[in-house]
């Protein structure tokens, strides 16, 4: 496991790759694991699932994404190993960026999902409960991300 470095240099490393993590792929959330003693804390994070991309893998400190444009993230030791991204966007690189906002079907359903149990009046831990979503930040951090989350 090698731990994600922060694009924002915030801090950290708050999240290291899973066994899933392969540099060729666009990471998605399986990809991720939140480190400890964050973890065991209480650290809001993004569900760690296959259906979450782009600007939803963000740093649970800062918000930035972890991605860059590239759809690559920060590797503590990539330099030393070689790893760099590229240099010039690809066609198929290009559609996926100019055609949304980088999440998956699952994760869009999700916040939808989300956001409707919200407007129903469910408080954010009732909605995690509900959900099965580890802890209630996450589900305040995505209420936030769409633009629905009041206090």
């Amino acid at each position: 496991m090698t731990n994600i470095l922060c694009r924002n240099n915030c801090g950290g490393p708050y999240h290291q790759t899973t066994d899933k993590f392969d540099p060729d792929k666009t990471p998605n959330g399986s990809m991720f694991a939140l480190n400890e003693p964050f973890k065991g804390n209480g650290w809001a994070s993004f569900p760690e699932h296959s259906g979450v991309t782009g600007d939803a893998i963000e740093c649970p400190n800062c918000g930035a994404p972890y991605a860059d444009i590239y759809g690559k993230v920060r590797v503590d030791g990539a330099k030393k190993q070689g790893i760099q991204p590229p240099v010039s966007v690809d066609a198929s690189v290009a559609d996926t960026l100019s055609d949304g906002d980088g999440y998956s079907e699952e994760a869009h359903n999700l916040d939808a999902k989300i956001r409707e149990l919200y407007v129903s009046g469910m408080k954010p831990k009732e909605i995690a409960d509900e959900l099965g979503i580890g802890h209630y930040m996450v589900v305040v951090n995505r209420l936030k991300k769409i633009g629905v989350y009041r206090k």
